[in-house]
Order: structure tokens, then sequence, then C-alpha cells
């Protein structure tokens, strides 16, 4: 499903970048230039770690920045920030980056009216010697709390968002959710900051199916378009990561050149190979030759040259080697040549959104030029049938962005083949369709594969018997063939 967008980029509106992967493309290039942005979200949904990723770009591209901190000391954001892999003490001894503390000691006491004034010409007078562009304050409505009449928050309030645009300041400001249920009503004092903002980002967490998954949502944007659906995200050792779903769209450009399945009689079937940078869907019932399918393919690449990434949910890579061994498919040289990268993962060790940017950042690493996902079955252990069913179309989306041939393969049992089968998008997404069954024959079953689709080839209707042997898959009444590793 291709995400909504609302509005177009206003032609006066400047954008920052924000170093976040997958954000800049949610808000249509970046937060708005010398403008206000809210980020409001219940705690440990990340907005902290946001506001530092945000500064540490643009430091790290000539912009130097400032994080006021209202909560923590400067001390252990520098400490948190290492374990996401920003060094805040290096960029601050640069002059890059200056971490202000606003928090109050436990036992102050606020006598008379309090007021902005100090902090703010604190703030000026960094801004004024570090040449800053751009600002966090993070928690500031630990600050606005203190004042007990709401309306000399909102003159505060709206004195600091005039104060730092009228510098050209690009400013971000966080405030935490006083509950932890997403959709539950805001305090008037998270509707106050968000009446101030240019841009509005809300970030939440919560629990399906025992599994934690956390969310972002552009609610406003003045002057300038984005994608107003929820994004799923996550933070890793990197920071936050967003992968918005089908952001990539249907842009691919036509497939023309193929490579060998692995097998001469099935390249025959499939009008001369798999396209290079299509989707394959391998459906099949248990014992059908999927896997060893798909080793074949892979091995065939691995002897080509080629990359093959092959993410397993369902074996441990030990045991699928020794399993494809025993039927004449030997990986091990392609594992030892570095051609073949195994990852093998429990599907319930993470949710849906961790397992994608494992499988992102592992692609971004090891450039492969063909992925093998055994098997899409798994994913719904992952959590939720949307949550599978959006992993694969995310992750199809990166393979065609990228011009990766990605095999998917896919149970057909009972209620969760069918369910497995609609998920990996047999009626419209996969390029590609091979269904591997059982049908009586004589005394026995016999293995039929069929092509049900192959676009871009002129693919055969037939049935094809087959055998599973030591040597691979072999079409019923000929002699084993061949291994074909030319590319077409």
């Amino acid at each position: 499903m291709e995400p909504r967008s609302v509005g177009a980029a206003g032609p006066g509106i400047g954008k920052v970048p924000t170093g976040i992967r997958g954000m800049d493309e949610i808000l249509h290039g970046g937060l708005p230039e010398n403008r206000t942005t809210v980020v409001v979200g219940s705690p440990g949904t990340g907005k902290s770690i946001l506001c530092l990723q945000f500064l540490c770009e643009g430091a790290s591209n000539g912009q130097p920045g400032l994080f006021v901190s209202c909560d923590q000391p400067v001390e252990a954001l520098r400490a948190d920030a290492l374990s996401i892999g920003l060094d805040l003490e290096s960029l601050e001894n640069e002059g890059a980056l200056t971490l202000l503390p606003a928090e109050f000691p436990a036992d102050s006491e606020i006598i008379g009216d309090f007021r902005f004034d100090p902090l703010l010409e604190r703030i000026s007078r960094v801004v004024q010697s570090r040449g800053v562009r751009r600002i966090a304050i993070d928690e500031l409505d630990l600050l606005l709390r203190l004042y007990e009449d709401p309306a000399a928050g909102r003159r505060e309030l709206f004195r600091i968002h005039r104060t730092l645009r009228q510098r050209g300041i690009t400013l971000v400001l966080t405030a935490k959710t006083s509950h932890w249920t997403p959709g539950a009503a805001w305090s008037p004092l998270l509707h106050l900051m968000a009446e101030t903002a240019d841009c509005l980002l809300e970030l939440d967490q919560r629990v399906e199916a025992q599994i934690t998954t956390r969310r972002l949502r552009v609610l406003k944007y003045r002057g300038s378009g984005f994608i107003p659906n929820e994004c799923p995200f996550v933070i890793t050792e990197r920071g936050l990561s967003v992968i918005p779903v089908a952001i990539v769209g249907l842009g691919q450009g036509p497939m023309a050149r193929k490579v060998t399945s692995g097998y001469r009689w099935l390249d025959a079937l499939l009008g001369g190979g798999f396209c290079v940078g299509a989707e394959i869907l391998i459906a099949g019932e248990p014992g059908t030759g999927k896997t060893t399918l798909a080793a074949t393919f892979a091995r065939a690449a691995c002897e080509r040259g080629e990359k093959v990434l092959y993410l397993s949910f369902e074996e441990p890579e030990h045991s699928l080697l020794r399993n494809l061994r025993r039927v004449g498919v030997d990986l091990r040289p392609a594992v030892g040549a570095g051609k073949l990268l195994f990852r093998a993962v429990v599907p319930e060790s993470v949710g849906v959104e961790q397992h994608l940017a494992e499988t992102v950042a592992l692609t971004a690493e090891f450039q492969p030029k063909h992925i093998v996902v055994d098997a899409v079955s798994a994913f719904l252990r992952m959590g939720s049938f949307q949550g599978a069913h959006d992993y694969l179309i995310r992750l199809g989306n990166i393979c065609r962005q990228r011009r990766i041939t990605a095999l998917f393969l896919s149970e057909l049992t009972g209620e969760l083949g069918a369910r497995s089968l609609s998920i990996a998008y047999l009626s419209s997404i996969a390029d590609t369709v091979l269904v591997c069954r059982y049908e009586q024959g004589g005394q026995g079953y016999r293995r039929i594969l069929r092509v049900l689709r192959s676009r871009g080839s002129a693919h055969s209707t037939d049935s094809q018997e087959y055998e599973i042997t030591g040597k691979g898959l072999a079409p019923v009444g000929a002699r084993p063939p061949d291994r074909v590793i030319r590319t077409r």
C-alpha cells in the first residue's frame, strides 16, 4: 500500500536533514529550517536520541549545535550517546556542539515569579560565541510546569520561540506525555506546545502480542507535505532508524537480464531463468524441496562471483548446510569464499521493526546481489499478521530499489499456509511465483512444480513432476541435469 502524502512543500520552506535513517523521507526533506519543531512522547520513546542525532548531523556539516537539558546531567548524556555511536565530547572539543544543563536540584524552591530570562541569556551567549544554528531543548515541559498561571507559561513559550527564530535558529523542543497509552488525551501544556510548533512529531511505544514496538507520526507540518501514516522505528546501536512502509513505491525499471535458477529444466519452464532484481515467491508444502531450490540458485550465483545473503528464520546455519550437503548442494565453499552470508535468527527474538532494521544494516554492509528469505511463513511469529505483511512490503521495496533479486520461501500447510501465501502478496507483487505441491499418483505421492507467473517471460504453464535426488532436484524420467552457472 502506497503511503498517502499530505500537501506539497512550499517554495519558501527551507529544510535541514535530521541524520536519521528514513525520517527525512517522511518529512519530505527534513525539519523546517529556522522554525520550531516539537517532539512529544512517553518515556523511553527516543526523544532525546532524536535531538542528539539531529544536532550531531548538523555539527558534522558545519552547523554548530546546542543541546539544553532540562532533565539529565550532561555527564549522563555523553555516556548514553556513546551507546548509539555518538561521541559528543569530541564534537564539544571541536566547538561544534555545546551541552547546557538547565535542570534544577531536587530540593530547589522557586521564590517569586519564574522567568526564562537567565536561561535565554545563557543560550544567547553560546549562540553568539559558537555560531550555533541548531538548538534542542529537551524536556522543556518540566520548566513550563513551574508556571502556576498557564497564561504566563504561554507568554514565555512564545518568547523563546520568537527570540530564537529571530536569530535564524532551527529549534527542536521535546515534551514528555503524561500517559503511556497511544491516543490518550493530551494535557493543556502539550496542547500549548503543539500550537507553537511549525512541525509536530509524536513518538509512542506499545505492546502487541507481547512484543514492544515504537511508532512515529507527523501530526502537522506548516507549509510542507509529509507522510501522516504511523511509521515504525527502532532504537539500535546506530540510533533511531525509521523504515516507512512502501516509501520506495513501484518505480523499478524493466527487468530484462536473467540469471539461471541453477537447473536447465527449470530455466526452460521459466522462459530463461529468474529476472535480475525480481521478487520471486517459492511456495510449497513441507518436503517439496523449496530450500534445496533456493540453495541451488544461491550456489550458482556465488560461483558467478555474486554475493548472496541468506536469511534463515527456521533453521540454524550448521544444520542447514549439513542437510543441503545430503542432497548434493554444498554451500561451504561459497561461505568460505565470503560470497554467501547466513543470518539465522529466531523470529520471536525481537519485533518486526528490529528484524527489518538489522536486515537493512546487514544489506548495506554486505552489498548482496541476491537475498534468500527462508521462510516468510515464520514472520507471523514476530508479532502480528499486519506486522509480517509490512515487513515483506518494506523489504521487497528495498530490494527493488537496489535491484536485488529476492527469493521468498513460504509454507503451504493448512490455514497458516494460505495466510502466508497472501502475506507474500501472490496476487499483485511477486514477479515470479513457483508452487510446489504433492499430488496423488499410483500408490504414493508425486512432487509437482508449476510456474504460476513470471513477468516479462514466456514461461511454461505445464506441470512438471520432479524428485529430490543426491544431486538436487531432477525432473522425473531424466537423469539429474548438470548445474547451470552461466548468466543469461
